[in-house]
């Protein structure tokens, strides 16, 4: 969550819905209600539940490829 206002540029001004979630649905929530205060015509979802609740609605998670550092 600390994290948000140093990304929000990731999160701005996006044509399409930004969808946010966290463990459990809190903090993504706050996220959420921060970045519509700044950016209002930016649509965010937050997921309900979180990501243990996806799983639990057995819902498949897929990670992203590892960036491997460069040198």
């Amino acid at each position: 969550l600390h994290l948000v206002p140093l990304r929000e540029a990731e999160l701005r001004d996006s044509d399409r819905p930004v969808v946010i979630y966290c463990r459990t649905g809190a903090r993504s929530a706050q996220a959420c209600m921060y970045l519509k205060g700044r950016y209002p015509d930016t649509e965010y979802i937050n997921l309900r539940g979180g990501i243990v609740e996806w799983a639990r609605q057995g819902y498949e998670i897929v990670l992203p490829p590892v960036e491997q550092a460069n040198g």
